[in-house]
């Protein structure tokens, strides 16, 4: 949470200083990068499941084919979505930029927010909000940071 809102004060000052540069990409890149050695370094003792959770996992063979299959059902279904999305904005007239800045970013929210509420349902508030809060910083810091290495936001 401290390095969302770290995340998020940056991108309120540098939204006062009214562009983000290249310089500013850099840094905010840079400041990812850290973040993640810091959190993998970290957190290395911290084990991601007990003993009772290894019981229930699947074979060898099933875990590649199950996420195989969920990521053709992710890439079919965000074709779907942003397609007939589009195709119904279209219809009503509405701007290209318009569809771009809401359907697309709904689209590539729609992952993030299936696995906050299969998590939560399943009682792992953690892992909800884990997922939040990892999907700002990654964001802001990442994101944001890499476009305005290639252009100036």
């Amino acid at each position: 949470l401290v390095m969302m809102l770290a995340a998020a004060i940056i991108m309120l000052g540098l939204g006062f200083i009214g562009v983000v540069g290249l310089w500013s990409g850099i840094v905010m890149v840079a400041g990812l990068i850290a973040y993640l050695v810091f959190v993998t370094r970290s957190d290395r003792d911290v084990s991601l499941c007990d003993d009772a959770d290894l019981s229930k996992r699947l074979p060898g063979w099933k875990e590649p084919l199950f996420i195989i299959g969920g990521l053709a059902a992710l890439f079919v279904g965000a074709h779907m979505l942003i397609t007939s999305a589009t195709e119904i904005a279209r219809t009503f007239g509405i701007s290209e930029a318009v569809i771009g800045l809401t359907i697309v970013a709904v689209g590539t929210s729609l992952p993030e927010l299936a696995t906050s509420v299969v998590a939560a349902f399943r009682g792992h508030a953690e892992v909800a909000l884990g997922n939040v809060v990892g999907s700002n910083i990654f964001n802001i810091l990442g994101i944001l940071g890499l476009t305005a290495i290639v252009t100036p936001v």
